[in-house]
């Protein structure tokens, strides 16, 4: 067998990710509180809490994962019948078995969505511009095809749109260093990773049935191992780690399993599994090794963890890719200081490069289950001093839910035109059902003078001291906050589980939100020339207490295997309340704007006035009750649509 040293050059990243996963334990009263915020509103303050990398409510993602929709799995079942697993690649002695594991998901996704039906993707180019070119996610003086990666540090780069590129533009092991040009040469753009995780977390393992969903909804899975030759049998062609706290130091992909595969063919001379079942897995080390370059890992290993999903789409389907966030996740935070409000807003404001319409929201959900709801405004001044992120006009409003944490694409429902030069905003707020810490956010960590760190300086971390980029934060969509140069400090020294050169590590620095805006061509778009004003639900903080819940299973009818990542749901209808004898209006009460006539542009000044993002003396209390609220909307809303006026007088 080829002895093969992958990821093992990682170990400053894995000191961040957790690695001493036996070391967890419960710090959730250990928290990172922050101090310097000062609102746009003078004199005001706000203290913000963010979640550490090492706390407690990472371990929390892991055992509250979202429940199978069925435990009724079929006993064996392997991706490789379908025809849609590519090639055994050979990484040699590159430490690349990360970005193959990435690559590999993703070819799958070509050819089970239709894109391609013999993809073949460089591995080498990915690997090279995650360490190298215009903001990398790290720096490092080491060879970068030995510096290894994660899942994480895939949905970093590729979702900056470096790569992916076919094989034959950058072959595998050819070219030392790339011109800089090609960084941003792709001819597949990464929609959405599946189920990826922070970079400053820990390991997340994974239940076998939340394993089987993503593989029968024919997803290929890039995870992790620890791959030391004395967990392996090389006779039966079997991985088993029996060791707490082991590590891992190896990427390889989840294609199928076996219920019954016999736990005899483990190794005899260490402990065995307790019961049969193994995952069925696609190596990187070339067919002569394994089983034609497979092999299988026991469900009952304990290394096995990070389990990730890819999908992309042709190039031309974006043309412009407006960001800040280029390290990716890093870090989740809470905009509420009590950390109980499971629900928070994040923004960022740009300025348009081009005349092609803003058709996708880019964005991490930090829990499996999240609701999100997208807004863009137009017309947006980001000069003022006095400025919000939402003092524009709403030009589209999409909402829906993702099933798994990690990276979404999300399509609009209105496609918004913008003309070069134009400033616009995108806004989302993310609900979560049991952590408050919901905003996904760039962070680094104080560099480390000592210890394995001396050597190495994380690039990252440069990014969050100098963003000066409009990346903003609320807590109810009204008041913001912006989030750049912020500084976070522990609020306990002694931090249970590091070690000594680790214990240096006294705060981070926020960046920017992960959020991003894409434009599509514009003659690929239809964009209404006149489109009707979205129609949003009123602005609601969740003051829910955080709940752990068990997850509930049963059986249920075989589900379909479905090709998207993407769940998305029509905006949300306001019921109506309890129809009483509507009270006299006057007629011209509803021209908001006083143009003379009743329209849409009123539905508009009234859903910007309970936004608190318009002011003036306008007469928006439709009903006369003494304030402007949801009922007001209401009443506006059935005028336009002329149905029956309707209001609820029992409060």
């Amino acid at each position: 067998m080829k002895k093969v040293t992958a990821i093992t050059s990682l170990a400053a990243v894995f000191a961040f990710y957790g690695l001493i996963y036996d070391g967890m334990c419960d710090t959730s009263s250990e928290r990172l509180v922050y101090t310097e915020h000062i609102s746009y509103r003078e004199g005001e303050e706000e203290t913000l809490t963010a979640a550490s990398f090492l706390d407690a409510i990472d371990v929390a993602m892991a055992e509250n994962e979202t429940s199978p929709e069925t435990t009724d799995f079929p006993s064996e079942f392997s991706l490789t019948d379908l025809g849609i697993i590519t090639k055994v690649k050979t990484q040699g002695d590159y430490g690349t078995c990360w970005a193959i594991a990435a690559t590999d998901s993703i070819e799958t996704q070509l050819i089970e969505n239709g894109i391609n039906n013999n993809p073949d993707l460089s591995e080498w180019h990915m690997a090279y511009f995650a360490y190298r070119g215009y903001k990398p996610l790290m720096s490092t003086e080491e060879n970068v095809f030995n510096t290894g990666g994660t899942n994480t540090i895939a949905a970093a780069t590729l979702s900056r749109w470096q790569g992916m590129i076919t094989e034959d533009k950058a072959p595998y092991g050819t070219m030392q260093s790339m011109e800089p040009y090609m960084q941003y040469s792709s001819d597949y753009k990464v929609t959405d990773v599946l189920n990826v995780h922070p970079l400053m977390s820990t390991h997340v393992k994974h239940s076998v049935n939340f394993m089987k969903e993503l593989i029968y909804n024919h997803n290929a899975v890039a995870a992790a191992i620890y791959s030391r030759p004395e967990y392996y049998n090389e006779f039966t062609h079997a991985h088993y780690v029996d060791e707490d706290g082991a590590g891992i130091d190896h990427a390889i992909l989840i294609v199928g399993w076996d219920d019954n595969y016999p736990k005899e063919n483990f190794r005899s001379d260490r402990s065995k599994p307790e019961h049969n079942g193994a995952w069925l897995a696609k190596n990187s080390w070339g067919e002569d090794w394994g089983d034609n370059g497979y092999f299988w890992i026991s469900y009952e290993d304990k290394s096995f963890c990070e389990a990730g999903c890819y999908y992309s789409v042709p190039a031309d389907t974006y043309s412009t890719n407006y960001q800040y966030d280029e390290a990716g996740w890093c870090v989740s935070i809470s905009a509420d200081a009590n950390q109980k409000n499971l629900s928070g807003y994040m923004a960022n404001t740009f300025t348009a490069e081009n005349d092609d319409p803003i058709t996708a929201v880019a964005f991490y959900t930090t829990e499996d289950d999240a609701d999100y709801e997208i807004s863009v405004y137009t017309g947006t001044d980001p000069s003022s001093r006095s400025y919000s992120p939402v003092n524009g006009t709403l030009a589209s409003y999409t909402t829906g839910s993702q099933r798994y944490t990690g990276y979404h694409t999300v399509n609009l429902e209105i496609p918004v035109s913008v003309k070069q030069g134009d400033s616009f905003s995108v806004v989302v707020k993310l609900t979560n059902h049991e952590s408050p810490y919901c905003i996904p956010m760039e962070a680094s960590a104080a560099t480390v003078s000592a210890g394995f760190f001396s050597s190495r300086t994380y690039l990252f971390h440069t990014f969050a001291e100098n963003e000066t980029d409009n990346s903003y934060i609320s807590l109810d969509g009204q008041t913001w906050y912006l989030t750049t140069n912020k500084r976070y400090s522990y609020s306990y020294p002694e931090y249970l589980g590091l070690s000594a050169p680790l214990k240096k590590l006294r705060s981070i620095v926020l960046g920017n939100t992960c959020l991003k805006a894409f434009s599509s061509p514009a003659d690929s778009v239809t964009v209404p020339e006149d489109p009707d004003p979205p129609v949003v639900t009123e602005p609601a903080v969740t003051t829910t207490e955080p709940q752990v819940t068990e997850a509930i299973t049963e059986s249920v009818t075989e589900p379909a295997p479905v090709t998207t990542p993407a769940v998305t749901s029509e905006p949300p209808v306001t019921s109506s309340p309890a129809v009483t004898e509507a009270p006299p209006l006057e007629e011209d009460i509803f021209d908001i704007n006083k143009d003379g006539k009743v329209n849409s542009k009123d539905l508009q000044y009234l859903i910007e006035r309970l936004y608190g993002t318009r002011s003036g003396r306008y007469s928006t209390d439709l009903n006369e009750d003494g304030k402007t609220n949801i009922i007001d909307l209401i009443l506006m809303k059935e005028r336009l649509t002329g149905t029956k006026l309707s209001i609820d007088t029992s409060n």
